[in-house]
């Protein structure tokens, strides 16, 4: 339990503080229908949409005041917040984290709800007919065009906000807390690629996703990979990839509304022989984790260039390693064949922009040539070792 959220949730009540743009009041629990969801929905980005606040369920108020503690049953607290939880991670998008906790006050239970103000504005409710709300001295209502033009303005710049988007899942993917790809190793060799279109209106448009699908079904294919198992997520279309090597891994491939692929999957490896004898076999990616990478950028922009239109891509790839585990991602002719131990948990590259002119395709390898060669040099290489003295990229067949 956050005793802050605790102590200003007290401290609220104690003195009798007033309804505002930061603070709600409700009297009893929300109803378990659409309506009761839609409502939650709505306070919540409200909330996030203005600067952040709190909402204090089991409070009467008159004008705004808090008079009275109904409280909520004991009983069904952990159900409450159980189920307030569920639906602010699928009634909103794009997903905001929120802190729902019980206090208890003068021997009745209570429900907060603290809702920091976000990075990624405006935040939605899609099943909602207005879709973008705010909150007011003491009310939810739907933003103006202006608000939402200055709510997408007054937020962090595009570099920043693209940054913040990949740290955020990449977060997601690797982080402790993680409950959705059970199936990807994220200890050593978990892999996160997400392409970002850069564009006018990037982050504020949420385009239409089954439509466009539905319009283009030769978007079957991905990287090396065939899709299968499309299902809508709040925030765009998930597809599950197929398991490689004997079902070692799997992929996901998300195509966010706003245009944005993010692609995750495991080790990306092929398996070569030490020595020529059999039963020593060692994990080497540098060709198969080169394709994959670069035929997955490329798949990835080509998409989003079709949902978007957008001229320019941000490319930010990001690996899992293990402290102290051997690897031998590179143990071939370009390099010593010494393992190496990592000294690091993850593996961050900096980020490569792609601006597609007629021939993108064919010179993708150069114009990630830094990417490359800053995966090599994690790996104690000086650069990638496949292009040559004329700089041209030549991989080994």
């Amino acid at each position: 339990m956050d005793e802050s959220i605790s102590a200003r949730a007290r401290a609220a009540l104690t003195s009798k503080a007033p309804e505002s743009s930061a603070l709600d009041y409700k009297m009893s629990v929300y109803d378990k229908t659409e309506g009761g969801r839609k409502e939650f929905a709505k306070d919540v980005a409200g909330l996030a949409n203005r600067a952040g606040g709190m909402l204090i369920i089991g409070v009467r108020e008159k004008a705004g005041t808090p008079v009275d503690l109904p409280g909520v049953d004991d009983s069904s607290l952990d159900a409450e917040i159980l189920w307030l939880e569920s639906v602010a991670r699928s009634w909103i998008a794009p997903h905001h984290p929120i802190s729902i906790q019980p206090l208890t006050m003068d021997n009745t239970s209570l429900i907060v709800v603290d809702v920091p103000s976000g990075f990624d504005k405006p935040y939605e409710v899609p099943q909602a007919g207005a879709r973008f709300f705010v909150r007011d001295e003491r009310s939810v209502r739907p933003m103006s065009r202006e608000e939402l033009k200055f709510a997408i303005l007054r937020t962090a710049d595009l570099p920043e906000r693209i940054r913040n988007f990949c740290d955020h899942r990449w977060q997601t993917f690797s982080g402790p807390n993680h409950t959705g790809r059970t199936d990807l190793d994220r200890t050593q060799g978990g892999s996160q690629l997400i392409v970002f279109p850069v564009f006018e209106q990037s982050f504020s448009f949420r385009f239409d996703l089954p439509a466009i699908f539905h319009r283009h079904p030769h978007r079957t294919t991905f990287s090396l990979r065939d899709v299968a198992s499309a299902r809508p997520f709040l925030e765009g279309i998930e597809y599950k990839l197929a398991a490689q090597a004997g079902g070692k891994f799997h992929s996901a491939l998300r195509v966010y509304r706003h245009g944005a692929i993010e692609y995750a999957d495991g080790y990306v490896m092929d398996i070569r022989s030490v020595d020529g004898q059999p039963g020593k076999e060692y994990p080497h990616p540098g060709t198969l984790l080169m394709r994959a990478l670069l035929g997955s950028i490329r798949n990835a922009i080509l998409l989003s260039e079709e949902i978007t239109g957008a001229s320019a891509f941000v490319v930010d790839f990001r690996m899992r390693s293990k402290v102290g585990h051997p690897i031998s991602f590179f143990r071939n002719d370009y390099g010593s064949s010494e393992r190496m131990v990592s000294d690091r948990s993850e593996l961050v590259f900096d980020p490569v922009t792609v601006l597609p002119n007629a021939a993108w395709e064919e010179e993708l390898p150069s114009i990630c040539r830094p990417l490359l060669d800053q995966i090599w040099q994690a790996f104690g290489f000086t650069n990638c070792g496949y292009f040559n003295e004329a700089g041209a990229y030549e991989p080994p067949q």
